[in-house]
């Protein structure tokens, strides 16, 4: 079930889900965009999904939007992440979907990895992609995404422990335990 208006407020504020009471809206919690992301670098070496991960950092530069706004061209992509740290009580799951404005700009958040675990805590990671004819540019700390939350019909036992968890900056991928 969606959790929305009333309930999503005094949820999020009781739980301190995200500490920016403004963002938290009727149906949803808007995300806002952080100052740092990575782009990937462009090479012709290969990756083998579900391989180890060791090197794959390389593959990567991190950027900070306050030196090197994030200007994506048609077809580019950045992982950045939220502005705000979000604490997931255990019996609640996230959905994290495109804002509406930007969606129409044909640039998509989340590469279908949205969903935030109860017990998450941290950054949540964003996958963004450029599938527009145009250039869009994204300043910091403008509202890109909105984190939907539902009730989970038991409640975790433990916090997620996940190798996403607890991050500060865009999180990469992790091949290890594949």
């Amino acid at each position: 079930m969606l959790i929305n208006n009333e309930n999503l407020k005094t949820l999020a504020i009781s739980n301190n889900i995200c500490n920016k009471h403004e963002l938290i809206e009727d149906f949803c919690i808007q995300i806002r965009l952080s100052n740092d992301y990575y782009i990937p670098k462009k090479d012709d070496s290969y990756i083998k999904y579900g391989l180890n991960s060791d090197g794959l950092f390389d593959k990567y530069e991190l950027f900070d939007a306050n030196e090197t706004p994030i200007i994506l061209a048609p077809g580019e992509q950045v992982l950045a992440c939220s502005n705000e740290r979000y604490s997931i009580p255990n019996n609640i799951f996230g959905l994290v979907q495109t804002k509406g404005s930007l969606a129409r700009l044909f640039v998509q958040v989340t590469c279908c990895d949205g969903q935030i675990e109860p017990g998450f805590e941290g950054k949540i990671t964003l996958e963004i992609v450029n599938l527009s004819p145009f250039k869009i540019e994204l300043p910091m700390l403008s509202k890109v995404a909105q984190l939907y939350l539902f009730q989970c019909s038991t409640k975790t036992l433990k916090n997620y422990n996940g190798k996403y968890a607890g991050h500060d900056i865009p999180s990469l991928p992790d091949f290890n335990g594949f």
